[in-house]
């Protein structure tokens, strides 16, 4: 099978008349903005394409992630929902607005806005992409950028769904929020939907907390995921003992903790990130974090948590930030911002304190490791996002480049690991594509000298 390209920009929807496969809408939408964004209209099967002009080019914003629907009962009928650009313009990565056409396919479509006021705080500028309506209490989080998704009715052309952090439905004149987030939570879904499908009258829904279905629009859910692993792990702890104990961070679903069974249990909130179990109390002693280094301990098994964070500053602090303890000393941690942190009282203080060791990036810290091998716990290294790598074996007095030559191309480091043994043993491995470094491929690497010479500052 080959593949053409006949229209450049970052596409992110595509939707085609199934009663007419040369007719075909597709969205161009870079979340920043961009020359290209906009929605695009093919009737010759994809090969050419002609952006649409609508309403969203005069609205106040830019024009950023396109979404379409169109409506498989009337193909005529097409919505289009476009996040507005994160650019710096407008209300950045809130709903730009949502639009239909019941003539898709004339020379000159006609639109019109549809309000989303009522997903919001009257407003329409957040819309179903922010909490708002669906989490009165909560502060706006908008994120058309990121979970936004339209699907109309098989069978009624006026019926679309419409997820964003809940999800929504509008019958053409009201709208309901059918994921029961604040309603009824027990018998609901989860936030921040990316996906739907209609299996006959069955409405799938994919969201950060994996998948449901309903067959009566919304007003009953059925829970699909007791034996789908499909939850996305940041970061795992086994009990130094116990093969059947373990911890994990979720994105989106908190931390978690594991007892020998499918069942996970809950244990925090949030966005969980890295986390730690004590060496000398591992029953009760853990640590865990949600996003922005927002970290905790318990000393009585998950009953209760406190804050561990204290003395990090948390300005440029990355989404999922990473730690890690000290394997022969359950009191020493480091963390990373754009900085190194260090916690040499995490279990034994009153509260745990943290004080900075590293020197300044200008990227944020993605990977921190302890050497094993060293049982003061001074060895240890970190990388960054825009690939350098940087160790100390002195707690941090002086640090060494251990990538002076740049064999290790400049992309994200994932992950660092020594060698249980040696700590001259380092790996690193990187994400991203070996064309963003032309010339330097490869995902994994290995150094036997990391401790090198005498160090360099």
């Amino acid at each position: 099978m080959s593949w053409s390209q006949r229209q450049v920009g970052d596409a992110t929807d595509l939707e085609v008349d199934p009663t007419n496969f040369d007719n075909q809408y597709a969205g161009i939408g870079l979340r920043s903005g961009g020359s290209l964004n906009g929605v695009y209209r093919s009737m010759d099967a994809g090969m050419t394409w002609a952006r649409i002009t609508g309403p969203w080019t005069t609205r106040t914003g830019g024009v950023g992630r396109v979404e379409l629907a169109l409506a498989p009962s009337t193909p005529n009928v097409v919505y289009v929902s476009i996040q507005d650009a994160d650019d710096g313009a407008g209300h950045d990565n809130g709903l730009l607005g949502l639009f239909k056409s019941i003539n898709a396919w004339a020379p000159t479509p006609t639109w019109e806005q549809i309000p989303t006021g009522a997903t919001d705080d009257g407003t329409g500028v957040h819309g179903y992409c922010g909490y708002t309506a669906a989490f009165p209490s909560d502060p706006f989080s908008d994120q058309c950028w990121y979970s936004h998704v339209i699907m109309v009715d098989p069978a009624n052309a006026n019926v679309l769904y419409a997820g964003g952090v809940p999800l929504w439905k509008f019958d053409g004149t009201n709208w309901t929020e059918i994921s029961k987030t604040v309603s009824d939570p027990a018998h609901g879904i989860h936030v921040d939907q990316h996906s739907m499908a209609f299996a006959g009258r069955r409405l799938i829904v994919g969201n950060d907390g994996g998948v449901w279905s309903t067959t009566d629009g919304g007003s009953t859910w059925t829970d699909h995921n007791t034996s789908l692993a499909i939850a996305q792990f940041y970061d795992g702890s086994l009990h130094p003992t116990d093969r059947d104990f373990a911890l994990a961070g979720a994105q989106d679903n908190g931390s978690v903790k594991w007892m020998g069974t499918n069942d996970w249990q809950w244990i925090d909130f949030g966005d969980g990130g890295d986390n730690a179990i004590s060496s000398s109390n591992p029953d009760t002693d853990w640590m865990v974090c949600r996003k922005e280094l927002n970290v905790l301990r318990t000393t009585n098994g998950g009953t209760s948590f406190v804050a561990a964070d204290s003395g990090i500053d948390k300005a440029n602090v990355p989404f999922i930030a990473r730690l890690a303890k000290c394997p022969a000393n359950d009191d020493v941690m480091i963390a990373g911002t754009d900085n190194l942190w260090k916690s040499t009282n995490f279990f034994s203080g009153t509260s745990a304190s943290w004080s900075s060791i590293g020197p300044e990036m200008t990227t944020a810290l993605s990977a921190v490791a302890f050497a094993p091998s060293d049982t003061t716990c001074n060895t240890y290294a970190f990388g960054t996002g825009d690939g350098t790598l940087r160790l100390t074996f002195d707690g941090g007095a002086n640090w060494r480049v251990i990538d002076a030559a740049n064999a290790v191309p400049n992309r994200y480091v994932t992950a660092l690991a020594f060698d249980p043994t040696n700590a001259n043993v380092l790996y690193v491995t990187l994400s991203g594509f070996d064309e963003g470094t032309s010339g330097q491929p490869g995902h994994l690497f290995k150094t036997d000298d990391a401790l090198g010479p005498p160090p360099r500052t």
